[in-house]
């Protein structure tokens, strides 16, 4: 096993235990709370899975983009939320069941959708696609579906000792993340900036814009709902989407090059996030202080 082949099972591991210990911090009834209210589960499943493709394929059209970013666009587009959504949600102050039923419910549309999307493209641009449905399943549950079972599990086994652990998994999956993480992003550094000059930051910039915009209109009236939904909408699941442009491109472009431009939008969109959510944030403050004194007045 190579120095990459290590660092990518410490992406994973460090992934699996980050969602464990949001596992350990859910229920049942905040895993189902979106999916008992149908109008706002169609409302954020149409900002993730089809505003935001929508918006990718104009995009490709409108923008002169190099081959690499306009199928690295698309497969964004169609990939779900990342399992280390969550945590940025509650960084947001976002309630915690409103997030889980999110991820949960984005994960299990993921399954339907992305094969969707897949005959799609084979109607509109005849091709011989490898990408594996199995794949995508066994992906999205290792990554999300089989953390966040065996930490509620636990939860509802030990209440008292999963909240202590659950603190101490999500601070080494974070340290594990980091060390994992950054020898892979010096090494493509090369490859993401040979990509700059070919449309691809515009595009990324506009793409994550698009993302919160759709999630914070479609949210609801809940400030901080409308946080949730505005992260989710422009956050992706980096290993879906790479294995989808991988699966999608006409000529042997190496993997490498897919990947570099996939971390390029994370890293991008974190970028344009970060003032967004600090605006929501004052939005949610003025909120709250209006309704206080709104309430002090009425007694």
């Amino acid at each position: 096993m190579n120095v990459v082949a290590i660092l990518g099972l410490g992406v994973k591991i460090s992934i699996f235990m980050t969602v464990l210990s949001l596992g350990m911090r859910a229920s049942v009834s905040d895993i189902g709370r979106l999916f008992r209210r149908p109008g706002q589960l169609t409302r954020a499943m149409l900002a993730i899975f089809v505003i935001m493709p929508v918006f990718a394929i104009l995009a490709v059209k409108v923008f002169a983009l190099s081959p690499v970013v306009r199928v690295v666009l698309v497969a964004l587009s169609v990939s779900p939320i990342p399992p280390m959504f969550p945590k940025k949600a509650f960084k947001s102050g976002a309630e915690a069941s409103f997030t889980f039923g999110l991820l949960a419910a984005a994960t299990l549309f993921s399954i339907i959708m992305i094969p969707l999307a897949f005959a799609a493209l084979d109607v509109l641009v005849p091709r011989d696609t490898q990408f594996s449905q199995s794949f995508l399943i066994s992906t999205l549950a290792t990554a999300a579906l089989l953390p966040i079972g065996i930490g509620m599990a636990f939860r509802y086994v030990a209440p008292r000792v999963s909240e202590g652990l659950a603190d101490i998994l999500a601070k080494i999956g974070g340290i594990l993340l980091i060390v994992s993480i950054l020898p892979i992003l010096v090494a493509l550094l090369p490859t993401m900036w040979s990509l700059t000059g070919k449309g691809m930051i515009l595009a990324f910039v506009v793409f994550a814009l698009v993302g919160v915009t759709v999630g914070y209109f479609l949210g609801g009236p809940d400030p901080k709902e409308r946080t949730v939904l505005s992260l989710a909408t422009a956050s992706r699941h980096p290993g879906i989407a790479i294995a989808i442009a991988s699966a999608n491109v006409v000529d042997e472009t190496p993997k490498q090059v897919i990947a570099a431009a996939v971390i390029a939008y994370l890293l991008i969109s974190a970028i344009v996030v970060a003032p967004f959510l600090k605006w929501l944030s004052r939005d949610e403050s003025g909120t709250t202080a209006s309704g206080t004194r709104v309430s002090t007045v009425a007694h």
